[in-house]
């Protein structure tokens, strides 16, 4: 097996902290969240949806943010058949455009909602290079630049909510170990490679864009930290899990005929997590107690961890914000 799987991988295999083998239920049991607004993005599948749905579960009201809202209204109905009194609503967004970004802010704005977490979960993982609205490649838009502003633009309504609540709000960003592949970079982002589909490599561009999600935490967490502000930011890696996000890494990160890649999943997928436990992290760090006060840190198996040195360089950090400025354009907050 490859360096950079069998290093996905090490999180599952090896319990840290709370453990691998707990699941969201688990982490937020006996957790109320009645007095809490939550924006999930990518919610409508996979790990976004089972943090929608035990976030609902905890009494949350629960916004499934997402393209395809038939598939969320699916979602929305398999959450109210386990809690009927679930609070849950979808809103239409799609990450790789900017003014679907700004639209979906001024519709959330207009409902009057408050908002104390935002889980930037949305993911892809794309074989091929795919071109935006944003005019870069698309994993970095989804994961990079359209939550970058959606952030930026939600973070007064979150910092008033937390005002008026006295509940600290909560930034939380889906990373992932795959971001240790980029330790064979000479920079760690290459920038060119968003927009040149001759320079891309769907393990290099994947990486690469969880490094400068992981970089964008780190550096909304130091401004809020900076000014006082009872909203946090921070990062949890869910581990490898059997969605097919995963499945798709998995066979580009292992050579090999399919048929081979079959086999070695089947053989490995014990070792990978349900959605259920991959989603543990994603809400121990959205609602746990043991997270208050705490910023811009990467949280594995419900423990911080320490991310590789290209996601730890503030130097890269400032770079990686203004790429995403110089994208979305002048005037973020506009």
């Amino acid at each position: 097996m490859g360096q950079s799987a069998s290093t996905l991988l090490r999180g599952n295999l090896s319990a840290v902290g709370l453990g691998s083998s707990l699941t969201a239920d688990q982490v937020t049991e006996g957790i109320d969240l009645s007095q809490h607004t939550a924006i999930v993005t990518g919610g409508t599948s996979g790990i976004g949806k089972e943090t929608a749905r035990v976030l609902a579960k905890r009494g949350a009201h629960v916004i499934i943010a997402g393209r395809k809202m038939d598939v969320a209204e699916d979602v929305k109905r398999v959450i109210l058949q386990e809690s009927p009194s679930a609070n849950v609503d979808m809103m239409q967004l799609d990450l790789t455009s900017v003014e679907s970004v700004r639209s979906f802010v001024r519709d959330y704005e207009s409902k009057n909602y408050p908002l104390s977490i935002l889980v930037n979960n949305a993911g892809t993982f794309d074989t091929e290079f795919h071109s935006t609205p944003m005019g870069i490649e698309r994993m970095f838009a989804t994961h990079v630049v359209g939550p970058f502003l959606l952030t930026q633009l939600l973070l007064e309504r979150m910092k008033q909510t937390a005002k008026d609540t006295g509940i600290e709000g909560r930034v939380v960003v889906t990373g992932s170990d795959a971001h240790r592949i980029t330790s064979v970079l000479p920079q760690g982002v290459d920038f060119d490679s968003l927009k040149d589909p001759s320079r891309f490599s769907a393990l290099k561009n994947y990486g690469q864009s969880k490094v400068a999600a992981i970089l964008l935490t780190e550096e909304f967490g130091k401004k809020l930290k900076a000014e006082n502000a009872n909203v946090t930011a921070n990062v949890g890696h869910p581990g490898t899990v059997t969605t097919q996000l995963g499945r798709t890494f998995i066979d580009q990160a292992i050579p090999g005929p399919n048929k081979l890649t079959d086999k070695l999943y089947q053989l490995g997928k014990p070792a990978l997590k349900k959605p259920e436990e991959g989603a543990a992290t994603i809400t121990f760090v959205a609602t746990r107690p043991e997270v208050q006060g705490v910023y811009g840190r990467y949280y594995s198996d419900c423990t911080v961890i320490e991310p590789n040195r290209y996601a730890s360089n503030p130097e890269l950090g400032k770079k990686v914000w203004q790429y995403c400025e110089d994208v979305v354009g002048a005037g973020v907050g506009a």
